[in-house]
């Protein structure tokens, strides 16, 4: 994912995670651990992934690690939809449906 992901580029995050979720795997990470800022657009295009991504049965993860962004992925309530890892890693190693710290 981008460092900013706002209305200049969240068309082009959403057009790329709909191509991954249109080859429907069972988890998407994002890695937004170098993100550090997103705006309500950015929110959007996370959103339509993950409905996109579920519609199918897949899930769609965030590696968020210590970016600034979490903050307002807390504030938008995203961060009790979609999972939320320390790292890609971590994400990957966590099997599909498993939330953080479960396992």
């Amino acid at each position: 994912m981008p460092a900013e992901i706002d209305i200049t580029n969240s068309a082009s995050v959403d057009s790329v995670l709909a191509g991954v979720a249109a080859q429907r795997p069972d988890v998407i990470t994002a890695d937004m651990t170098a993100t550090v800022f997103c705006d309500s657009s950015g929110i959007h295009a996370l959103a339509r992934a993950h409905r996109r991504t579920t519609a199918d049965g897949g899930e769609l993860r965030l590696a968020v690690g210590t970016s600034p962004a979490v903050r307002v992925l807390q504030l938008t309530g995203l961060d009790q939809v979609l999972p939320m890892f320390g790292d890609v890693t971590q994400s990957l190693a966590a099997p599909p449906g498993e939330k953080p710290g479960q396992g």
